[in-house]
């Protein structure tokens, strides 16, 4: 997909426009956040998602750019290793003292997709788990989890060692251990994405999420309370991407290809994100093309859910 020229009060873009930043006078300043520049191509294969400022999750079809009010992500590709990523009740998942109701609430996307994990009377966990196709190494499973009653979600993989608790109605990581680490992000409609990466996980860990109103794992419950749950996701690597949904069988977003082109007369770009934070890049050749794509991934920036999002790219 290319883009022709964007319109922004106070900003032109092109090779010959200047716009002045505070104590900065940069050429060609692009803003994600308002349109994508002119002349540059986007392409990526099947869709994807990005997150609003408001924590909306919003879809996008192929070859459209991810971009909300955050700025534009650029992720590398990744592949969501769990089934029926959004409907606990089918039969890929293993309930123990639980059932689902399927479709109970509104997700983080606006749709009626969100499942409902209840306990049952039996003193004992009370949780939903799958054994996916994996392989050993690093791995990072989320999934968005709201109070439906009780506030815990636990989340595992492996059936020994180490689990890492959330409070889904303060958003605090309220437990952790050794050989793995934790996050939190709200999201829209009252829920949070509980994620925790694993660096030891086996080949084949079973993926476990628990319901609970304490932070401890055996309790009875009372045939009623549990917790809503969306979108669960198991990947290869260290980052929790934008959601992947599947069905029967694993699925995968693609690399994102963006470049755009770099003024003449300028051999550098530096990119900001939507936390303040930016990366220079040098050695680009004027009237050239910039692989945007490129550096962002290799910068580690750019991620689903962080606030690292890129804002702009200016050519000093």
């Amino acid at each position: 997909m290319s883009f022709g020229i964007p319109l922004r009060s106070g900003v032109s873009v092109g090779a010959a426009s200047v716009a002045t930043l505070g104590s900065w006078s940069r050429t060609s300043v692009n803003d994600f956040r308002v349109a994508m520049p002119a002349g540059s191509t986007y392409t990526r294969a099947g869709s994807a998602t990005a997150i609003t400022s408001a924590g909306v999750i919003q879809t996008f079809a192929a070859d459209a750019p991810q971009r909300t009010d955050r700025g534009l992500a650029l992720e590398p590709a990744a592949t969501n290793l769990l089934l029926y990523s959004q409907d606990f009740s089918n039969v890929s998942w293993s309930n123990t003292n639980a059932t689902v109701s399927a479709n109970a609430t509104t997700a983080p996307d606006g749709t009626t997709t969100a499942d409902k994990l209840i306990s049952d009377l039996v003193l004992g966990q009370h949780r939903t788990n799958q054994t996916p196709t994996s392989s050993a190494g690093t791995q990072t499973l989320s999934v968005f989890a709201k109070p439906a009653g009780y506030d815990f979600v636990t989340l595992r993989l492996n059936t020994t060692g180490g689990a890492a608790g959330f409070n889904a109605g303060t958003g605090e990581i309220v437990g952790g251990g050794t050989g793995f680490t934790t996050s939190i992000l709200a999201a829209a409609n009252a829920f949070y994405r509980c994620t925790i990466i694993v660096t030891g996980a086996a080949a084949n860990a079973i993926a476990r999420f628990n319901t609970s109103p304490a932070t401890n794992f055996d309790f009875a419950g009372d045939g009623v309370s549990g917790a809503f749950l969306w979108q669960a996701q198991l990947e290869l690597g260290s980052v929790a991407t934008s959601p992947i949904v599947t069905t029967a069988a694993q699925a995968s977003r693609s690399l994102p290809v963006f470049t755009e082109p770099v003024p003449l007369g300028r051999t550098k770009a530096l990119l900001t994100y939507y936390d303040g934070t930016t990366t220079t890049v040098t050695g680009l050749t004027p009237g050239g093309t910039f692989d945007v794509a490129t550096a962002v991934i290799a910068a580690g920036k750019g991620q689903f859910g962080a606030s690292e999002l890129v804002t702009r790219v200016w050519y000093p």
